[in-house]
């Protein structure tokens, strides 16, 4: 077995897992669980081994830093679990193992996997994550995956993990399109345009179709913007005419729902787990960790779930700090305001234009708290870190040609 085969079956058991197996509906989940922590174990020993007895030079991870406090705020979060919720140190340990696969970022930079690689990787499983999305809508209501699946908002909503990997494709095959100007990157666009309307979710089309429209109008790839408007009103009737129950649908809820009605029970979440909820000051700098089903403290998250409709997933990064405190939240930002003023290649330009969904849901959404989310993002972060170093490397041997 080739170096670059092992790698890709690393990256692929590390994605596999934390996706949790995609949810096929014949796994059970406790074996599941217990298969994500080895495989959380064996990248550790992995990462740490490499660390102390290879001496090989290897590029700096210039998200290192974030990440570890990430990994250190989901550690300390362990003790107001225990002391201040009653929750044993173990069954915190098992219920946040999720948040341990963000050792896979640098996992990425032992095995200095090819940026080729990384990009065609996530590719290819969005591609596979559209098919079976597309697959398990068709055969409904037999079901091979076992996630929430739901009539609703004129369409089947398949809350399949791994979704994230279709919205990078999607703004991957977007700039790739206008810069080699290639059908099967128009196609990979309108595969995972299929699959984003298909969720239903409001928030991520807004964002991606904002997003879309921003890039279109201000990239220098794109020469004759006055083209654009009969362009993209063309391409529009038919996304209209094939989506029209969907689109009619969610246009239907936010009216009936009101402008602010979320809004309102968004403020009213904030409020209660920021003045209510917290059993010390402390709890405020390194957070209350993650709740079990097993303990008092999952059980009391479940009745605030039914009974006053708080959930900690609808409030986005403040949800994460209420959970892991202070150094998640700078993390976060640290990593978006680096993300932001780092020049990348032009062929890495759709790593912004995701970034920039993220930062538009970061009230809304958990990016950074939720394992199918945030790994496909960690592997965007590695490419940056690539990027950055060859970039360097370029500026050095230019300057050293010159005084030479």
């Amino acid at each position: 077995m080739s170096r670059r085969v092992f790698e890709i079956l690393i990256i692929l058991f590390v994605v596999l897992g934390a996706m949790e197996f995609l949810k096929v509906y014949f796994l059970p989940f406790n074996q599941i669980k217990y298969i994500q922590l080895a495989g959380i174990g064996i990248v550790f020993l992995i990462v740490i081994i490499e660390y102390v007895y290879n001496r090989e030079k290897r590029f700096h991870p210039f998200f290192g830093k974030e990440i570890f406090l990430i990994l250190l705020s989901v550690i300390l979060s362990m003790f107001t679990a225990y002391s201040g919720h009653g929750q044993s140190f173990a069954i915190t340990f098992i219920a946040q193992r999720f948040m341990y696969f963000y050792i896979f970022y640098f996992l990425l930079h032992v095995l200095r996997v090819q940026p080729g690689d990384v990009e065609n990787f996530i590719v290819i499983f969005g591609i596979a994550i559209s098919i079976l999305y597309l697959l398990q809508y068709v055969i409904y209501p037999r079901v091979i995956f076992d996630v929430r699946i739901a009539k609703e908002r004129g369409t089947l909503r398949i809350f399949l993990p791994g979704v994230s990997f279709v919205i990078m494709n999607f703004f991957i095959a977007l700039v790739k399109f206008f810069k080699q100007y290639e059908i099967k990157w128009l196609g990979l666009v309108f595969l995972s345009l299929m699959i984003i309307i298909f969720l239903g979710t409001r928030q991520i089309i807004f964002s991606v179709m904002l997003i879309t429209i921003i890039y279109l109008l201000t990239s220098k790839q794109i020469k004759s913007k006055i083209l654009l408007i009969p362009i993209g009103f063309l391409a529009l009737i038919p996304i209209f005419f094939l989506f029209e129950n969907i689109i009619n649908e969610l246009l239907n809820l936010s009216e009936r729902q009101g402008t602010g009605s979320d809004e309102v029970q968004r403020v009213k979440t904030i409020t209660f787990f920021l003045t209510e909820f917290y059993p010390n000051k402390m709890a405020y700098f390194i957070g209350n960790g993650v709740d079990s089903q097993n303990s008092d403290y999952g059980v009391e998250i479940q009745r605030l779930r039914i009974d006053g409709n708080y959930y900690l997933s609808d409030i986005g990064i403040i949800g994460n700090y209420i959970r892991y405190g202070v150094l998640f939240l700078f993390s976060v930002f640290s990593i978006l305001i680096k993300v932001f003023k780092y020049k990348l290649s032009d062929n890495l330009f759709y790593i912004k234009l995701y970034f920039s969904m993220i930062a538009l849901l970061l009230v809304t959404g958990g990016d950074f708290g939720d394992v199918f989310s945030y790994v496909p993002l960690l592997m965007l972060l590695y490419l940056i870190d690539v990027d950055l170093y060859e970039s360097t490397a370029n500026k050095l041997n230019v300057k050293t040609q010159d005084n030479g």
